[in-house]
Parts: C-alpha cells; sequence; structure tokens
C-alpha cells in the first residue's frame, strides 16, 4: 500500500510486533521512532501520512509529540496506548486524533482503524483545499460578502464587509449579523434577515455614522438541511452595481484577467500574483498559519538559449510550471513575477520540506521528460508567521534579498549531466 507510515513507540518488541503487522497488511513504506525528538527529527526530513503515536513515551509524551506534529506538518495520528482512563482519554482528545487504540491492539482492528482515519484524512485535506478556494474567491470580491451561521453569527467576512461598517475583519467575527450590520428597509424600519432561507434582491440601506447608504442584499443558503445553514453567506450590493449591463461587466471582467496573466505560462503575472496573495495572506492569519513563500529560479536560460534556440526557452518555462503543479497537486496559489522568476504561496508548509519536494519533482521532470536540455532550479524560501503583517510585495522582496545574501534556506537542483542537441 503506497502510504508512507510512521510508527513512535519506544518499546522495541511493540515497535517490531507493529512494524511487521502492517507489512502483512500491506504497508511497504514504514518508518519508526523510538522518542518524540526522533519523530520530529524524521517528519522534518519527510512527512508521512499517518503516524501510529504510543502516549507513555520518555520525555515529552505522545500527546504533546501529536500536537506538535499536527500543528507544524499536519500529520494526523492514530494513538496507541496501554492507558485507557478517562484523564488521558480527554487530554488524547484535545488534539483530534483519528483513532485511539488499546493495547494490545488486534490485527483486524489496526487494519480497519488506519483505512477509517487514512480516508478521513483525505476527506479533511480535500474540504480544506474547497474552503481555501472559496474563502479566497469570497476575499477577493470588491462587494461586502458576510457569512453566517443559523443563528444570525458571523463566521466570515471580507475586507470590504468590513470596511463597510469602518472596523477590522476579525471585529466583525462571532458578533451577530444585526448588531454588526445596522441593516434597515427603505422606511427605517430594523430589517431582519432569516439566514436559514434563500431571498433576493432585498432593497435595503445600512445606516452608518457618515449617513445612510443604499444596499441590495441577497441571502444565499444551501437548501439540502438545517445543519448546512451554517455557511449562508450575506452578499451586500450597492445600487450602482446592479445598474451595469451585463455585457460591459463580462467585458471588463475578461480584461481583469488578461491584465493579470502570464501569456507565456499561462500563470498570474506579478500583479496577478499580488492580488490574489493578499486574500491568502488574511486567510492564513485568520487560520493563525504559517505561510510559506518560494521562490524558483531557472538558471542557464541563455545557456538553454545559445545550445537550443530560442523555442528552447518556453520549454524551460512550460517545464517548470509542469514542475510546480506536480509539486503542489492541491493549486496553491503560483505566478511567473519575473523572467526567469517563479512564486509560490502555500499556508502551512515547513520551507525546507517545500524546497525538497520542489527539487525531487525536478529530479524526476528532468529523468522522465526526454529534453535536450535539464532543468535547473534555484529554490529560495521565506515564511510570513501569523502574527506578521507582511504584503505580498514585500515577502517577494525578502526572499530576494535573502537570496542574494545566501542567508536563507536555497536548493539549486543542478543537472547530473549536460545533453547535447541531437541534430
Amino acid at each position: 500500500m503506497n502510504k508512507d507510515i510512521l510508527i513512535v513507540e519506544d518499546d522495541p518488541i511493540t515497535r517490531r510486533y507493529l512494524e511487521l503487522g502492517l507489512k502483512r497488511l500491506g504497508f511497504v513504506d514504514l518508518r519508526t521512532a523510538a522518542s518524540s525528538d526522533e519523530a520530529i527529527a524524521l517528519v522534518q526530513e519527510r512527512v508521512p501520512d499517518l503516524a501510529l503515536m504510543d502516549i507513555q513515551l520518555d520525555g515529552r509524551d505522545g500527546i504533546e509529540t501529536a500536537r506538535i506534529l499536527g500543528s507544524q506538518f499536519g500529520v494526523p495520528v492514530i494513538f496507541l496506548t496501554a492507558c485507557a482512563d478517562e484523564v488521558t482519554v480527554a487530554r488524547a482528545k484535545q488534539v483530534n486524533p483519528l483513532g485511539y487504540l488499546v493495547k494490545p491492539v488486534k490485527a483486524e482492528d489496526l487494519r480497519s482503524t488506519m483505512a477509517v482515519a487514512l480516508h478521513k484524512h483525505q476527506t479533511q485535506r480535500e474540504t480544506e483545499a474547497r474552503e481555501r478556494a472559496l474563502i479566497t474567491v469570497l476575499d477577493a470580491l470588491h462587494e461586502p460578502i458576510i457569512g453566517c451561521d443559523s443563528k444570525g453569527v458571523i463566521t466570515f467576512a471580507n475586507e470590504p464587509a468590513a470596511s463597510l461598517v469602518g472596523t477590522q475583519i476579525q471585529a466583525l467575527q462571532g458578533q451577530s449579523l444585526a448588531g454588526a450590520m445596522p441593516l434597515k428597509d427603505l422606511s427605517g424600519n430594523a430589517l431582519l434577515l432569516n439566514v436559514n432561507k434563500s431571498a433576493r434582491d432585498i432593497d435595503a440601506q445600512i445606516v452608518l455614522p457618515a449617513g445612510a447608504k443604499r444596499l441590495q442584499v441577497t441571502v444565499i443558503c444551501p437548501e439540502s438541511d438545517v445543519d448546512a445553514a451554517s455557511c449562508s453567506l450575506v452578499w451586500l450590493r450597492s445600487e450602482a452595481s446592479t445598474d451595469v449591463q451585463p455585457e460591459m461587466r463580462r467585458l471588463q471582467a475578461q480584461l481583469d484577467v488578461q491584465s493579470i496573466t502570464d501569456d507565456a505560462t499561462g500563470l498570474v503575472n506579478l500583479r496577478g500574483f499580488n492580488l490574489v496573495g493578499e486574500p491568502q495572506l488574511r486567510l492564513a492569519r485568520r487560520l493563525h498559519a504559517t505561510m510559506s513563500l518560494v521562490r524558483v529560479v531557472v538558471r542557464d536560460l541563455q545557456t538553454i538559449k545559445t545550445n537550443f534556440g530560442t523555442a528552447a526557452i518556453q520549454q524551460a518555462m512550460s517545464a517548470t510550471v509542469a514542475v510546480l503543479r506536480s509539486a503542489f497537486p492541491e493549486g496553491e496559489t503560483a505566478g511567473r513575477i519575473g523572467d526567469d522568476e517563479f512564486a509560490v504561496l502555500a499556508i502551512g508548509n515547513d520551507p525546507q520540506l517545500v524546497a525538497k519536494r520542489i527539487a525531487a519533482c525536478c529530479d524526476a521532470f528532468n529523468a522522465t521528460s526526454g529534453n535536450a536540455f535539464l532543468l535547473n532550479l534555484q529554490i529560495g524560501t521565506v515564511i510570513s508567521s501569523a502574527k506578521e503583517n507582511r504584503t505580498v510585495p514585500e515577502l517577494i522582496a525578502l526572499v530576494r534579498a535573502q537570496a542574494e545574501n545566501k542567508v536563507l534556506v536555497i536548493k539549486t537542483v543542478r543537472p547530473h549531466a549536460s545533453r547535447k542537441r541531437s541534430r
């Protein structure tokens, strides 16, 4: 089974028993650790798909180790322990494990628990990716969008919504919609929005210190069940936005896309990367997560042009895009920010692991592409913590400066052998 499993167990007999048992179940990519420090070191080298974690480790115990692996590397955990007391179970629940098995573990219990855990983790990753994409889109819109739960409490707000009432996004979250957004009908009466029902084009006004502003309000709510009402969206549109002819809006949207797209690669250009990257940074801060900005420089372009012609430059650009898409299959924001420069924004990824992942994908591409030349990349990374308010241009400037001074993670993928142009 093509899954990377990490066994963290300080008892050598139990560790060997688990290793042999997993091999019999079809798991072949297995690594073992006897302590918390050893487990963290192995994860820094390569993030596993799942960790089987003994709770009673010497020094830092398994629960604290699982918290570190989950928060810093996104590693899902199944606990293995001889302790099933309420205190231990309560502590274990705080790190959201995908399973809890009491020793001695039976093979059938281990197989079924791991199968469910791996499926659940994959589903969670897909759901989180969709949520990140949705939030990025809503954040990038120029009109106010509010997300509410079934009780009318704000769970999401984009920048235009916060600007509308003159506050910060964080200040809106957790407030009631009625209290944060003083919406009234055109007669001045309080407008009550039922977030459990869809309603369209409600004429309303929002009363602000600077005066009343007329709006049209749309409540968008899933119609499947009551629980789905937690993702209801309230869309506030100014009157002016409804007066624009549909064809003009379509043409404007087309021009906007063209202005931020790099024609040679199909990725966003520097302007587009700055534009779509800012919502990603806000999302990372909202999730209290770090954001890695990865800079990839295609090296030896002049040599490629001299030896293989101008067309080979486009091949190198296309090859770099292929490597980035292979390294980031979940669709992280990627763009071409210079003649030979690419950049990727990735939430919650360790910089060294990101560099290693791109390098491995580049090596794999060179081994199988059949191109007359080998792709040579230089990779640099810089991170922005959830507490920092750096902008995308600031991160780009920082990673460029640190690359020049050689003071951050830099990895160069150098071709192992040169290829001559076939004649």
